[in-house]
């Protein structure tokens, strides 16, 4: 199982992790925050809070997508071929 998307990463490691995040990242404007040198410090937090959108729903959108990307890696597996 991978590690949930905490509020203390940065959007470079949740792509690095997640890249079927980049989705919820544009949704949200975020889309080149990950590829920024300058934000590479920068927490999904602090992105939230620059981009003025709501960080719950964020995490919410971001851990939801991670959990059905989960959930067919586990289907996935489970198939024998």
């Amino acid at each position: 199982m991978r590690p949930k998307v905490i509020p203390e990463m940065t959007p470079a490691e949740i792509m690095e992790l997640y890249p079927e995040a980049e989705a919820v990242f544009e949704a949200y404007f975020m889309a080149e925050s990950h590829l920024d040198p300058e934000l590479q410090h920068e927490s999904l937090e602090e992105c939230a809070l620059r981009e003025e959108v709501d960080l719950d729903d964020l995490m919410e959108e971001l851990n939801q997508i991670l959990r059905d990307a989960e959930d067919f890696y586990v289907s996935d597996e489970d198939e024998d071929y």
